[in-house]
């Protein structure tokens, strides 16, 4: 392919005259309608400078609707010509012609628009007053003109239908009536006779336009416009259709909720107390079919009377045109609660009456069963064993007799007076009683219960604590507070000892493990130094190295109580360790803890770095996973392998010892870790009962398998769960 050459200057310069010079008013605009470039006559159409249009976007003078129809005939069609009101900046409005293309990019994608313009407000006064009035129609209009030939064809459509059809419709204009509605030829021959005859039509007609895919139908009139033109108007009938099948689905809903309702509803004409309608409850209240009951009237249907009742709510709100309401007993017992509300138009005169009536016989049993039962909520009130108090706002209005027991003070000293007086100044924390005690209850009024330790004063000047229940209540119609409060002097006391007593054995478990461990070190010591007599007795050394041992053995045991309380009283913090770092170290330490052995570590490992969720604890894990395997171990040198298994939740480690010892049987694998459960008991140390209580600690896990399945005398393989840590940490 050619490339084409670049454009000379002179005919570039020649391209920008004609841009300047022209009559029109021409604006180049980006994709997302932004101005970028107009000439002198566009700016004076519009009396905007170039920076001012590039501030803004093309709706400050032309509808947005109108904006979208131009942008989509642009972008499917390649074009857009059209007239169109717009607003220039001085406010006035004028009528132009509008021409705009599209400029593509190398990819075929819109890049600008360029739009011609022409002010075409001058043509006419007269047509443009026909314009306006044309465009005014609020339905789809149509103006045919008959040519020499007899063929009506599409000569001028209005806004709406432009609007209607996305500027499609511009596309028929000068084509045959069939074209434009598929071919309808009632519409053909509606507008022959009317141009022949000179008198108007109007039909309804199942109407199919070209740029409809559907068929609608509408209401058209046709009027012969002039000698050769003709106007259609077609006005759409599908909203009236909706319209009306609305009105009938809200009527439908109106009987459905009004004959759901409890309560019997009735509508009146006038002060006749006839019945015009009525739901179905207060038929069913007579045991009758609605219909039944319109025409009569409610006396005579619910009282036996032959004349209104003395007292009637229909009546009253009928005369006085004021809501009105009364309970009425009828004769067969029930009670009922009538309400009759007037129906008044725009200048205040009756058109009606609505009567609704609740039968409240239960609910007036209740209210006696209610006050009956007084009495015995009352002594339950007297008869509690915490102090309850009715407050409004912070004001005591009611309390109980526990609670001048509990503050040593008379009914009158407690009503009226408030929490924060019967307290010290201060509370515990250091908050001042009364802000404290505000602040409660402005929570407890906002609908927040709210229970809470407090220090109380008694009459006497004695403090005492207390727990306080506050919560909202209704007295009748007003919000109001139940305070309850319980006496807890005693349990704080004891909550004190208890503390008291946990500070000092903790104090006393670390005196105890530093000297203890400090004398059996000792001990070793000295035991240490005896066994490098090379004179002793074979007798003598064996029982001097279990001596040794077994005091080892003894620091070790004091170590791990001290670990086991250390984690209960959660002083280690837990970070990212890297697990890998800590069994090199802990290799070593072990190793030198066996004069008479050695332990052989293999990896299986995919990093030299590995971290988890732990503390400084975790070396004691690590230790008597080892310490066992070495110990259990069948050989002089224990062969111990160490590899990582991603469990199938990606947040957590499983880190795995396999030794090649005896192995534990089925029977003891959970006890092993359970020292101190009940049935379990072993001979000595607490190594493994430490391990699972560290690991739970750390959120994670321990647990012992087979190394070969189904074969524990094979080896056992420790498996030790871990949350992964994160070297950042």
């Amino acid at each position: 392919m050619t490339r084409t050459k670049p454009p000379s200057k002179l005919p570039l310069r020649l391209y920008k005259e004609i841009f300047e010079r022209s009559y029109d008013g021409i604006a180049i605009i980006t994709a997302d309608g932004k101005y970028i470039v107009q000439n002198r006559a566009h700016q004076n159409l519009y009396g905007y400078t170039l920076d001012e249009l590039k501030s803004t976007s093309q709706s400050i003078h032309i509808d947005e609707r109108m904006l979208s129809v131009i942008q989509r005939s642009v972008r499917k069609k390649g074009l857009f010509k059209g007239e169109l009101k717009s607003i220039r900046k001085d406010g006035r409005e004028i009528l132009i012609d509008i021409m705009a293309f599209p400029i593509l990019n190398d990819e075929s994608e819109l890049e600008y628009i360029v739009a011609i313009k022409r002010d075409v407000t001058q043509k006419g006064e007269t047509d443009y007053l026909f314009r306006q009035l044309f465009d005014a129609i609020p339905d789809p209009a149509f103006i045919f003109r008959r040519d020499e030939d007899g063929r009506f064809r599409l000569r001028m459509v209005n806004h709406h239908i432009i609007m209607l059809t996305e500027n499609q419709i511009l596309d028929y204009l000068g084509k045959e009536v069939g074209e434009v509605f598929r071919g309808n030829d009632e519409i053909l021959s509606r507008m022959e006779v009317v141009f022949e005859t000179g008198i108007s039509q109007r039909t309804r007609i199942e109407l199919d336009v070209r740029t409809s895919m559907d068929t609608v139908p509408v209401l058209c009139t046709f009027s012969k416009a002039a000698n050769d033109h003709m106007l259609l108007i077609a006005r759409s009938l599908t909203e009236e259709e909706k319209y009306q099948r609305a009105l009938e689905k809200s009527e439908r809903e109106k009987t459905v909720i009004l004959n759901a309702l409890s309560e019997l509803v009735n509508f009146y004409s006038g002060l006749d107390n006839i019945i015009q309608w009525t739901n179905r409850t207060a038929a069913e209240s007579l045991g009758m079919a609605p219909e039944e009951l319109i025409g009569e009237k409610c006396y005579k249907l619910w009282y036996g009377r032959e004349e209104p009742c003395e007292i009637c709510p229909v009546q009253e709100a009928a005369i006085t045109k004021q809501p009105s309401k009364h309970e009425v007993h009828t004769p067969d017992g029930r009670i009922w609660w009538i309400r009759g509300y007037p129906v008044l138009d725009d200048k205040n005169e009756l058109l009606g009456i609505v009567e609704v009536t609740q039968e409240i016989t239960e609910q007036k049993r209740f209210e006696d069963t209610l006050r009956n039962s007084e009495a015995k909520y009352r002594a339950l009130f007297e008869a509690a064993n915490d102090a309850i108090f009715l407050m409004d706002d912070d004001v005591f209005i009611e309390c109980n007799d526990k609670t001048l027991e509990m503050f040593g003070c008379t009914r009158e000293q407690i009503i009226g007076n408030t929490p924060y007086r019967l307290s010290p100044r201060y509370q515990p924390d250091g908050r001042l009683s009364q802000e404290k005690a505000i602040e409660k209850i402005n929570a407890a009024y906002s609908g927040f219960p709210q229970f809470f330790e407090w220090k109380h004063i008694m009459c006497d000047g004695t403090e005492f604590d207390v727990e306080v229940s506050l919560n909202l209540i209704r007295l009748g119609d007003e919000p109001a507070l139940q305070a309850i409060v319980r006496d807890i002097t005693e349990r704080k006391k004891a909550e004190m000892e208890l503390r008291q007593a946990k500070q000092r054995a903790e104090f006393l478990n670390d005196l105890m493990s530093h000297d203890l461990i400090n004398i059996n070190q000792g001990v070793m010591s000295s035991l240490e130094l005896l066994l490098y007599d090379e004179n002793l007795s074979p007798n003598t050394r064996r029982l001097l190295v279990t001596s040794f041992e077994q005091v080892k053995r003894g620091i070790r045991l004091i170590k791990n109580v001290k670990t086991l309380a250390d984690i209960e009283s959660g002083t280690a913090e837990i970070v990212s360790k890297d697990i890998v770092k800590i069994i090199h170290r802990v290799v070593e330490t072990v190793n030198r803890s066996f004069s008479d052995r050695s332990l052989e570590l293999q990896f299986e490992c995919s990093s030299d770095d590995l971290y988890v969720k732990a503390d400084d604890l975790v070396e004691d894990v690590i230790y008597n996973i080892l310490h066992n395997c070495v110990k259990h171990s069948k050989s002089k040198q224990a062969n111990v392998k160490f590899l990582i298994r991603k469990p199938e939740n990606p947040d957590f480690v499983e880190v795995l010892f396999e030794d090649d010892g005896p192995g534990i049987p089925d029977s003891l694998k959970q006890s092993v870790f359970e020292r101190f459960d009940e049935g379990v008991r072993r001979k000595s140390g607490i190594g493994l009962t430490l391990v699972k209580t560290i690991m739970a600690h750390y959120g994670g896990n321990v647990w012992v398998e087979d190394k070969v399945p189904s074969d524990h005398s094979k080896g056992a393989r420790f498996i030790l769960l871990f949350q992964r840590g994160n070297m950042e940490e």
